[in-house]
């Protein structure tokens, strides 16, 4: 048997003595900091082993591929010491002498978050980004997320420092790190999660290894499998592609659905509806609360984050498979995969027609003979529906579209199915909406994102200067405020006009709802810009793209 379990005492490493087939089950989590619960019962039969509450205790299969046989990382919660009965092939066999069974549960890696308090004066944070503030987790390692002997990858390479959201100042001081994490993503919407990293060339893993953070949207590529899941007898071919036992279920709830947010935060309340889950659904509110929020605007963005959230229903798949032992690592939690399930087309959502994108959430691993394992996983949709495309043109800046300093933001006049006349426009369909007012502090002005997905930008415009001497022009694509795209030209002369022209494209942007897309730009003489009228033909337009889907946790 390849499967090795090992315990770690105060004092060295032993392996864990005598584990039977089917005694041996082993779950992990990856959503929102949540912890897997395992239990695994061990034979003592010479009554020597003495297992220690919060000790580490981790399994590996050395059939697998390097970098990838662990199976189990966590720490030992509660235990029961008993005889008997003993339970399978051997249920009448009585225990005598000093033989004893031990009974033990395990905590997955998520524990660790919750196990220490911020206490130092550098917990109580000043304004910034919820990826500083991460970075600041990081970086205390041993001070705030574990213990000495629990290494974290810094950085972790799992960490999408995409887009970061402004967070308020805050006194930290006697929260968790989960705590910190669990507020970090109910602004970017983000889910987060802790996993054991082999990122070494021991086999088998080393004993201190280490533990990297998964801060991240579900639709993120960064970690994903090449196993797939069906029920098609066809595409099963048992080494990248395995057959769902036939107990699998589709699970629909309407748990997370809210129309209208109540929101108590350190310096008011606000509610916030929105029309569009009310008309599908039903009038539905829900209270939160949150005092690491300061100001209003920022409670104003975790509002209208929760609705984005909250306007589908939550779909969750449970399903098992068996596989060989030298495949049981090639799904893990959190990893995204592709299924397809000839059963499951329904009007919300279509698992039947092709291979779609959903995530492990938890994995249950149970060892069933000395070469097979069956693993139990709980999937979430990253994506449902069709593929849509969403895209506008520019349209002519506003009154608004100054910002100072020779900076200027693309802004409507009129949302582009009501153009100006003259103007061209694409009207726009998905998940996508004009949102040309300027929000309160920033200037963001542009295309507003209703669901998640990837969508490539294009930008084509000119800006016609008059001027003596040299100039530089920037272009900038940015998402809620944060360039995705710059490019700069740089143009000398004597007195003459001068036309800087932009032929910009970037994909493989990573969107959720409520974000932002908007254009930006300036010159280092400060001089205006003009994007003419009548630009039916398409010639200045900010064209976006894309496969969007609602938006679901």
């Amino acid at each position: 048997m390849s499967l090795q379990i090992r315990y770690n005492s105060a004092t060295d490493v032993a392996d864990v003595v005598t584990v039977r087939q089917g005694d041996v089950a082993f779950s992990m989590s990856a959503e929102e900091g949540s912890v897997g619960m395992s239990k695994i019962v061990v034979d003592d039969t010479a009554g020597s082993l003495d297992y220690v509450g919060l000790r580490r205790m981790y399994a590996y299969e050395t059939a697998c591929q390097a970098h990838n046989q662990m199976i189990f990382n966590g720490y030992v919660q509660g235990r029961e010491i008993s005889r008997g009965p003993t339970e399978g092939p051997d249920e009448d066999v009585e225990i005598i002498g000093a033989s004893r069974r031990w009974s033990v549960s395990l905590a997955d890696t998520n524990s660790l978050l919750s196990r220490r308090l911020i206490t130092g004066p550098d917990g109580n944070r000043l304004a910034e980004t919820d990826i500083a503030r991460i970075q600041w987790l990081l970086d205390s390692n041993d001070a705030y997320l574990s213990n000495p002997h629990d290494v974290w990858e810094n950085p972790s390479p799992y960490v999408n420092t995409i887009g970061p959201i402004d967070m308020d100042a805050a006194d930290l001081r006697g929260q968790t790190a989960h705590d910190v994490l669990n507020d970090c993503a109910q602004r970017s919407g983000k889910n987060w999660f802790a996993r054991y990293y082999e990122a070494d060339d021991t086999v088998p893993p080393t004993n201190a290894g280490s533990i990297a953070l998964f801060y991240d949207f579900a639709i993120s590529t960064v970690y994903s499998s090449t196993l797939r899941l069906t029920n098609v007898r066809a595409d099963v071919d048992n080494v990248t592609t395995f057959a769902v036992l036939p107990d699998l279920v589709l699970s629909r709830d309407p748990s997370r659905v809210y129309s209208g947010i109540y929101l108590t935060y350190d310096g008011g309340t606000l509610y916030q509806q929105s029309t569009d889950v009310e008309n599908l659904f039903q009038r539905r509110d829900a209270a939160v609360t949150n005092q690491n929020v300061k100001t209003a605007a920022k409670a104003t963005a975790l509002a209208t984050r929760y609705l984005a959230d909250a306007e589908t229903e939550d779909d969750r798949i449970i399903a098992s498979y068996v596989c060989a032992k030298q495949h049981v690592n090639d799904l893990r939690e959190g990893q995204a995969l592709q299924v397809k399930f000839a059963h499951l087309d329904t009007a919300a959502a279509d698992y039947a027609s092709g291979y779609v994108w959903m995530r492990c959430l938890r994995r249950t691993v149970r060892l069933l003979t000395d070469e097979f394992y069956q693993a139990e996983v709980e999937l979430s949709p990253i994506t449902i529906g069709p593929a849509v495309a969403s895209h506008a043109r520019l349209m002519r800046p506003n009154d608004n579209s100054y910002q100072g300093a020779g900076l200027y933001v693309l802004n409507w006049d009129y949302d582009g199915d009501n153009p100006q006349g003259g103007d061209g426009y694409d009207a726009l369909v998905g998940y996508m909406a004009y949102d040309p007012v300027p929000k309160p502090g920033n200037g963001w002005v542009g295309l507003k994102m209703l669901g998640r997905g990837t969508v490539s930008i294009e930008l084509k415009a000119n800006a016609i200067t008059t001027v003596d001497g040299s100039i530089t022009t920037t272009w900038t694509i940015l998402r809620n405020g944060v360039a995705v795209w710059s490019e700069s030209t740089f143009s000398s002369g004597g007195l003459r006009f001068i036309q800087a022209t932009v032929d910009a494209s970037v994909s493989g942007i990573e969107v959720t709802g409520g974000d932002i897309i908007t254009v930006r730009f300036s010159n280092s003489q400060g001089l205006g810009w003009t994007i003419p009228a009548g630009v039916g033909d398409g010639t200045h337009r900010l064209l976006v793209t894309g496969s969007l889907g609602p938006v679901v946790l």
